[in-house]
């Protein structure tokens, strides 16, 4: 027997604890979650109890470290280094290099994702940049050519700062874990200029709409979507099509949002469009999910190794449940399995009654080869710091509201991680 954890229930593990004890039916997997749905356990409250057993030699042998302190559970050596598990994948078991490139730190891996996110935006030619601040400049570009129309479909200055903090929180510590606060401020600074952009002359109605969602979404999940996954990877292509937002912006994760995303450019009335993969603040960045990694004390290191290679190969890549495939035989034949038929977006209709929908294509060859080109361009992994966020976020708003000065927020920010990495 051999024990998988993770903070939340996750399906793409729960896949793959189906295959693999179809295939080793003699060994029993034990699948503990930290943070039941519907319990009152607090993220700090599994982790310190989760430790405890770490510390205590009784903890799991495998760990999903989505939400948790990588960087201080490989300074603390808790994580077994994987390189020599993952060099037997090869051929249709073989994942993309970048990947594994990425994941390397001083030449050791030791978490590999199981699958992946690509922040990307996609709008009209001249609205679409590189970088934080030539896309807070597109932002200023795009009101002064819209004036009240809805930008991006995000209305709280959090939602804003959490979208595009995965192509930039990986700029915001140094290569020695200090924090950047050059890097900080900038954020900031161009997170506010986009802020103010999006809801400059917005219309009362387009702001109230979001704040029903964020309540209803927090009445339904405990949360509210600013502070949710959806924020992130929820699919807008439809308002987009439907021209209720300008921006089409994503955490791509799946090869058919990727169909609709072609499909829509390609449509009548959006052929000027185009779409990028979004960087931030430097590198070309991933969103690393369903994490993997084994723990260093773990009694049971081979049949932890074999599930994690079962989680990469081909068989559990197949189907995926928050991202794209990181098998790379399996990212190709994903297109064939998703983009298999002719479907089509229904927007609704129009004043005269008539029917609006948009035909969605399977990718063609040279379109599926440009996301490959993406996925093995790069070369950042974004792995969430809810602490480090939440700091950032909480005195960012303040800063945005003009409670207080960037160097005030800063320093705040400065001082709330000093105390947390005190404690």
């Amino acid at each position: 027997m051999f024990k998988v954890y993770s903070l939340k229930e996750n399906d793409t593990i729960r896949q793959a604890i189906s295959l693999f004890q179809t295939k080793y039916p003699d060994i029993t997997v034990e699948y503990e979650i930290g943070m039941e749905e519907g319990s009152f356990v607090t993220r700090e409250d599994a982790l310190k109890s989760l430790n405890t057993k770490i510390m205590a030699g009784e903890g799991p042998d495998v760990l999903v470290l989505d939400d948790m302190p990588l960087d201080s559970y490989m300074e603390r050596g808790v994580l077994m280094e994987l390189g020599t598990s993952l060099d037997s994948l090869n051929g249709e078991e073989a994942v993309f290099d970048s990947i594994l490139q990425a994941m390397k730190k001083d030449d050791k891996i030791y978490a590999m994702p199981c699958e992946i996110q690509l922040p990307v935006m996609m709008g009209a030619e001249k609205y679409i940049s590189q970088g934080l601040e030539r896309i807070a400049d597109m932002m200023e570009e795009a009101r002064r050519d819209l004036p009240g129309k809805d930008l991006l479909g995000i209305c709280t200055e959090k939602g804003i700062m959490r979208y595009f903090a995965i192509s930039c929180v990986p700029a915001w510590t140094t290569q020695g874990g200090e924090l950047d606060t050059e890097a900080v401020a900038q954020f900031l600074i161009q997170t506010k200029r986009i802020y103010d952009a999006q809801m400059d002359g917005l219309a009362g109605e387009v702001i109230e709409q979001y704040q029903r969602i964020n309540d209803a979404w927090l009445r339904n999940h405990d949360e509210s979507k600013d502070d949710s996954e959806a924020l992130r990877t929820d699919n807008s292509i439809i308002n987009y099509a439907g021209e209720s937002v300008q921006l089409f912006r994503t955490a791509l994760s799946s090869t058919s949002v990727y169909d609709e995303m072609i499909s829509v450019s390609q449509a009548e009335g959006f052929e000027g469009s185009k779409w990028t993969v979004m960087n931030g603040q430097g590198g070309n960045v991933f969103c690393a999910r369903t994490l993997l990694g084994i723990s260093a004390a773990s009694k049971n290191a081979e049949p932890a190794k074999d599930f994690i290679r079962l989680c990469l190969g081909k068989e559990n890549q197949s189907k995926l449940f928050y991202g794209l495939p990181v098998n790379k035989a399996v990212f190709d034949a994903d297109f064939v399995v998703a983009g298999n038929t002719e479907r089509y977006l229904w927007l609704g209709n129009n004043a005269d009654g008539l029917e609006i929908r948009i035909n969605i294509y399977p990718s063609e060859e040279e379109q599926i080869a440009d996301l490959k080109n993406c996925v093995e361009a790069v070369d950042t992994p974004y792995i969430e710091n809810t602490v480090l966020e939440n700091v950032v976020y909480d005195e960012g708003i303040r800063y945005m509201q003009g409670a207080q000065s960037l160097e005030e927020a800063v320093e705040a920010i400065e001082q709330k991680l000093w105390i947390y990495m005190a404690e």
